[in-house]
């Protein structure tokens, strides 16, 4: 298989995805942008009253943007908490990213990882192993790509449905 770029690999499907997120009233994202910021934090699996705390909005409002937000996959609810808002797993996952200060977040797959500096503008070392030997590896990533000097690939495949599952190799 050749060599890609992410910018090769980017298909109408996430296009249409990017713009469906683009249709969610205030309320939605606000509530999306309160999950995100829970995970950043260290947050496990969270609930309707840490949301609406963060959020600033009654538990009927973060009830109701939670079940859009799943429905249309962009986190995934499970026995009543977040367990999954894409990049973030709020579980452990093979991609550990460790910020300054100690503070360590989960990411769904390599990619993701790979894209959470940028997406808060921090610095981070990625944790993980080879897909192909299970070496450990570790990356320094600044908020505008890789910090250290060696290579790094991220093996890309279609796999089957992934709703809801955050993958297991780099």
């Amino acid at each position: 298989m050749p060599r890609m770029r992410a910018d090769e690999l980017f298909e109408s499907t996430f296009a249409a995805r990017w713009a469906r997120r683009e249709q969610l009233d205030a309320e939605t994202r606000a509530v999306h942008r309160a999950v995100l910021r829970l995970l950043l934090a260290g947050a496990g699996p969270v609930g309707d009253a840490a949301i609406a705390a963060e959020s600033r909005l009654g538990l009927d409002a973060v009830e109701a943007a939670l079940a859009q937000l799943d429905d249309a996959d962009f986190l995934l609810v499970s026995e009543g908490r977040v367990r999954l808002a894409y990049p973030l797993s709020a579980m452990p996952t093979a991609f550990a990213v460790a910020f300054a200060g100690g503070r360590l977040c989960h990411a769904c797959c390599a990619v993701d990882a790979l894209g959470l500096p940028a997406m808060i503008g921090e610095a981070a070392t990625i944790r993980a192993a080879c897909h192909h030997c299970g070496e450990a590896l570790s990356l320094r990533v600044g908020p505008d790509g890789p910090a250290d000097s060696h290579d790094a690939m991220v093996w890309v495949g279609e796999r089957g449905d992934l709703r809801g599952k955050a993958s297991d190799a780099l």
